[in-house]
């Protein structure tokens, strides 16, 4: 299901170093090894890259993850989306 308004959104910012950036404020509590694991999930287990379109779907109770994931994919150069 699509957020209100019908369609996937940018979760923050309009570009995706502004997401990334705050993602990474939303998980500093996660110490830098957790960080390092939530860049091996989206680059080396899920293979995202420069170019790729990325849809990460997630509930209320999961956001701040999908907001990490999301903003790594951004990060990888994906042009990636929260649903």
């Amino acid at each position: 299901m699509w957020p209100v308004g019908g369609s996937p959104r940018r979760s923050t910012g309009s570009s995706p170093r502004a997401g990334f950036l705050a993602a990474h404020k939303l998980a500093s509590w996660l110490p830098a090894t957790s960080i390092e694991r939530w860049r091996a999930v989206v680059r080396d287990c899920l293979g995202v890259k420069d170019g790729e379109e990325v849809l990460v779907v997630c509930n209320p109770a999961t956001q701040h993850m999908g907001e990490l994931l999301r903003a790594e994919a951004g990060e990888a150069g994906a042009d990636a989306v929260l649903a």
